[in-house]
């Protein structure tokens, strides 16, 4: 493809050739990946034909021949008689806009909302799948996360999505994170929420093209912003105060401005919640994770909570007559306090639990750091909190009646978790002894 890339420069030697209206100032004659090819030319026959020559040259040299049943021409903007001229030269079939390119439909007008339907229908394909309504809420995470999101990731290196199809595929999202249907719903726990160097960076055909069309040689600080530039294009250039902030900042360190302290800066600024290294290194099942995220936030379902928001009436404790809080059920109920006693006492830590806030002051300022206690520890906490809280589900809904010994299963589960890692294996042994 090379021979054949060289092959087609020197057509900028012809006089007599001319490159398509959009492909003049780059000089692009083609494109290739792997063995797909797109060449343009404008809307003549005699440039069609000089291409055309070029590629027959290639054929003889290489004896690699088209395969015309797979060849497309397409027109934007040519007369009826000059196609069926060019057509009937180049023996191709036409082919109808837009047309598909690795995914990505490429039209020679503005493209339509319909268009973007695409990777709306990708994603919901993948919610709608039936092994998708099987996983569990880490599971459905781990889906969104390196699936979902790669599908919009992939369109958006390409095309900017509208707005409201961003909104759409949030929706989406949001909807079976919740509920593992596509349905939208208002079953949320928790709120949806939680640039490139144009100056220097030539080695894209993309940022060619930003300096060739909107650029057009100026310094990036003064293009003035018009109405006419696409919505990422406007996105990008409303972006400069925040990079001569940084520019400011960082003066007294070589100018040289990090892409990380620009995307940190773009990011909404939330407030960190004070246990986000609890997530962090946690050696808990992505289950259990996920439930202690949710605690952490105070959105788990207790009786409590439902009954303030009018869903039930009685907000009594199943074990006991205290109302049941997430304080009263982890760490209060006599049932329960037990069992934090037990895997504590096996990781020869001497504590008694008192409420949800303090314990939660208490498990940030011991889980702090890298050693083994410190991450036992906390993958520890992670799985009882699981643990209570799937065993006092399955009794409310009948699924059991008694409580079991869960302590040992924890026990369990946090060796077969942590003897992977062989830096723990001999600390486990020694609590195992």
């Amino acid at each position: 493809m090379e021979y054949l890339t060289r092959l087609l420069l020197q057509l900028d030697n012809l006089p007599s050739f001319k490159y398509h209206s959009k492909c003049e100032r780059m000089k692009i004659t083609s494109l290739t990946f792997a063995d797909d090819l797109l060449l343009f030319a404008r809307g003549d026959l005699n440039f069609v034909d000089l291409l055309l020559a070029k590629v027959s040259v290639f054929t003889n040299s290489t004896g690699l021949h088209l395969n015309p049943n797979k060849c497309f021409i397409y027109f934007g903007g040519v007369e009826h008689s000059i196609r069926d001229a060019i057509r009937e030269h180049s023996g191709f079939m036409e082919g109808v806009l837009p047309f598909r390119y690795l995914g990505l439909p490429l039209t020679s007008k503005k493209l339509a909302v319909k268009h973007y339907l695409v990777p709306i229908e990708k994603i919901v394909q993948k919610v709608t799948h039936w092994s998708s309504k099987l996983l569990t809420y880490a599971g459905r995470v781990m889906l969104i996360k390196s699936v979902l999101f790669a599908v919009v990731n992939f369109w958006m290196q390409v095309l900017p999505l509208p707005k409201a199809d961003l909104h759409r595929i949030d929706s989406i999202c949001r909807s079976f994170l919740w509920t593992g249907d596509k349905v939208a719903s208002r079953k949320s726990p928790l709120a949806w929420k939680k640039v490139w160097n144009l100056n220097r960076k030539t080695d894209s055909l993309w940022i060619k093209w930003i300096h060739e069309y909107y650029l057009k040689n100026a310094d990036i600080m003064q293009v003035p912003i018009k109405e006419s530039y696409s919505w990422l294009s406007k996105k990008l250039l409303h972006a400069r105060q925040l990079y001569q902030e940084l520019d400011a900042s960082h003066a007294g360190r070589g100018n040289k401005i990090q892409l990380k302290s620009l995307y940190i800066k773009l990011l909404a600024t939330d407030v960190k919640p004070v246990w986000k290294h609890l997530m962090f290194g946690n050696f808990a099942r992505p289950r259990s994770v996920f439930i202690f995220w949710l605690a952490c936030n105070g959105r788990l379902a207790t009786k409590e909570r439902m009954k303030r928001f009018g869903l039930i009436q009685d907000d009594r404790c199943v074990f006991c007559s205290q109302q049941e809080t997430i304080g009263h059920l982890f760490f209060c109920c006599i049932r329960f306090r037990n069992i934090w006693e037990r895997v504590l006492n096996w990781i020869n830590i001497t504590h008694s639990p008192i409420d949800w806030d303090r314990e939660l002051v208490w498990t940030i300022r011991n889980c702090k750091g890298r050693s083994w206690r410190a991450t036992l520890l906390k993958s520890a906490i992670t799985e009882i909190v699981y643990a209570l809280w799937k065993v006092r589900n399955e009794i409310v809904f009948g699924l059991r009646n008694h409580i079991g010994d869960i302590d040992k299963e924890i026990i369990d589960i946090l060796v077969y978790r942590l003897w992977n890692a062989k830096k723990y294996r001999k600390h486990l042994v020694m609590l195992m002894l």
